[in-house]
C-alpha cells in the first residue's frame, strides 16, 4: 500500500514538474503587454522548479528569455548574440535589465 502511494504521488511530481517546465520553455512576450509582469512570470516558474528540485541555470534563463521575446525585441536578440566586448558570457541580469529598459523606452513613445 505505501509503495503504491509513493509511487503515484512520485508519479504526480514528476507530471507537474514536466506542466511547469514546458510552460516556463514556451512563454513568450507579446506585443504591448507588460514586460515586468511577464519576466516575473517567467522568474516564479523557474522558482516553482527550483521547489521541485529542478534547477535551471542563469544561462539556460538567458536563452530562454530571449526565445520568449524574439519575437518582439528582436534587436535585443541580436545584441545578445554577438560576441560579448572582452569575450565576457551575457549574464542573465544584463538581459533582465536590457529589457526592463526596452520596456521603459517603449512606454515614453
Amino acid at each position: 500500500m505505501w509503495r503504491a502511494f509513493e509511487a503515484d504521488k512520485t508519479k504526480r511530481a514528476f507530471a507537474s514538474m514536466i506542466r511547469v517546465r514546458r510552460k516556463l520553455y514556451t512563454s513568450t512576450f507579446t506585443l504591448g503587454g507588460n514586460m515586468e509582469q511577464w519576466l516575473d512570470e517567467v522568474e516564479d516558474l523557474r522558482r516553482q522548479l527550483e521547489n521541485m528540485n529542478e534547477v535551471i541555470t542563469d544561462r539556460e534563463m538567458v536563452n530562454i528569455i530571449l526565445q520568449g521575446v524574439e519575437e518582439t525585441h528582436r534587436n535585443v536578440v541580436r545584441i545578445f548574440n554577438q560576441p560579448q566586448p572582452g569575450g565576457q558570457p551575457v549574464t542573465l541580469d544584463l538581459v533582465l535589465n536590457t529589457l526592463r529598459g526596452e520596456a521603459e523606452t517603449d512606454k515614453a513613445h
